[in-house]
């Protein structure tokens, strides 16, 4: 439209011109000046619009929360004693952990001379890691609205950091509702915890023979206790990118990461450490301590987190292995639930740990972006059936559904 509108106009004022010198009339020459006149005004009020201009952000929290608006605000200055008018902000969003770019555009009320006027962009919610806002662009036109020219200012950059949601599990998971018995799987009367099974002798306790183990083996066998040293809690979190399963703020990642950041902060709430160990560029180790709540660099580093590793979910079980010790909790957060993974997981449950697997269902995640979900990832019904009897927790997460919302004593494996 503004090329047309300039198209016409260059040849409105060439015909005037040629109709003029045919008839050698001046009136006709000025109109035709006139009219190509218009062409470099209005060109000079859209290139030079611009000066003069002060655009301030509102200040935002450096920190933020997944979900809570950005509450984007400008105030607009003219510094000049020329009107300005047809101004138009563009404000752009770069987010390197969701690969999220985008921008809002908000129009600005004409601009008498030396005045101010607040404005405020639609804000959407805030999506996990490092938000870059800016710079704003400025747009200038001239009142006809055939010329336009875009400036950027340097002064409007600011980054939030947006941590993940926490939610409140301890209102909807009371203690042992997960299996995991406050921590301590197979806790005797005595506070002592299952260390290890052996075959039945002569004067053991019949109320500690294990009888899965007993008819698995065709031997009677019975558990045996020890005092633990520590309850710790062990969070692991699986970020191999295999295992990344949609895109954006709907993805298995974002389940997962929420997840972890909800379980450290309920193993806190029981007073008890914990520990969360992930692996991307660099293994990724923190510790809480029980009582203390969740610290900064937790949150910080847990809303950095891109979900491109390459270590494995059994790999990073494999070391830790000698922190789940007995007394130990183990919380495993993987949408990669395959016959090792399971293997594993069920090889400590039986041993009498403490074990919990949250899964984000890999083939409902996927669905958004129809990525192929590897045949060896098992569905949820397949997990289940295989957890069956070993005493691990199941969690199944759904794409929209919160972590508190599957914790249902019947998703435990029994």
């Amino acid at each position: 439209m503004r090329r047309r509108g300039i198209r016409m106009l260059v040849v409105t004022s060439g015909f005037l011109y040629l109709v003029a010198a045919a008839n050698d009339r001046l009136a006709l020459y000025v109109l035709a000046w006139m009219t190509m006149s218009l062409l470099v005004v209005c060109y000079a009020l859209a290139r030079f619009g611009a000066h003069g201009l002060e655009v301030r952000r509102r200040a935002l929290p450096d920190r933020l929360v997944v979900g809570q608006p950005l509450s984007l605000g400008f105030d607009v200055r003219n510094l000049g004693s020329i009107p300005k008018s047809g101004l138009m902000l563009h404000d752009r969003h770069a987010n390197a952990a969701l690969r999220v770019h985008a921008e809002r555009s908000v129009l600005v009320p004409l601009l008498s001379g030396e005045s101010e006027v607040a404005v405020e962009a639609e804000a959407p919610p805030a999506v996990r890691g490092r938000t870059v806002l800016g710079p704003v662009q400025v747009t200038v036109g001239d009142p006809l609205g055939l010329f336009e020219v875009t400036r950027d200012l340097v002064d409007t950059r600011q980054e939030v950091l947006v941590h993940p949601r926490v939610e409140p599990l301890a209102a909807h998971l009371a203690l042992g509702r997960t299996g995991l018995d406050d921590g301590r799987r197979g806790t005797a009367a005595s506070g002592l915890v299952l260390h290890s099974l052996r075959e039945y002798q002569p004067g053991d306790d019949l109320r500690h023979v294990h009888w899965l183990a007993s008819a698995r083996t065709g031997r009677l066998m019975t558990k045996e206790y020890e005092r633990p040293s520590a309850a710790e809690g062990v969070v692991l979190l699986d970020l191999d990118a295999r295992q990344v399963f949609g895109a954006g703020p709907g993805s298995s990642l974002e389940a997962a990461v929420s997840s972890a950041a909800s379980v450290m902060a309920w193993l806190s709430e029981q007073g008890r450490p914990a520990r969360l160990a992930a692996h991307e560029e660099q293994a990724l180790d923190f510790a809480t301590y029980g009582g203390r709540g969740l610290n900064r660099d937790l949150l910080d580093a847990l809303a950095l987190m891109r979900g491109d590793g390459a270590v494995s979910m059994p790999a990073l079980l494999s070391q830790q292995a000698d922190r789940v010790g007995p007394g130990a909790a183990l919380v495993v957060i993987s949408a990669g639930a395959d016959a090792t993974l399971l293997a594993d997981l069920r090889r400590l449950g039986e041993l009498g740990r403490g074990v919990w697997l949250i899964l984000p269902d890999a083939r409902a995640y996927a669905a958004a972006d129809a990525k192929p979900v590897p045949d060896s990832l098992l569905t949820p019904q397949a997990v289940r059936a295989r957890l069956a009897g070993s005493g691990v927790a199941l969690s199944v997460l759904q794409p929209g559904a919160s972590l508190t919302a599957v914790l249902d004593p019947r998703e435990v494996a029994a």
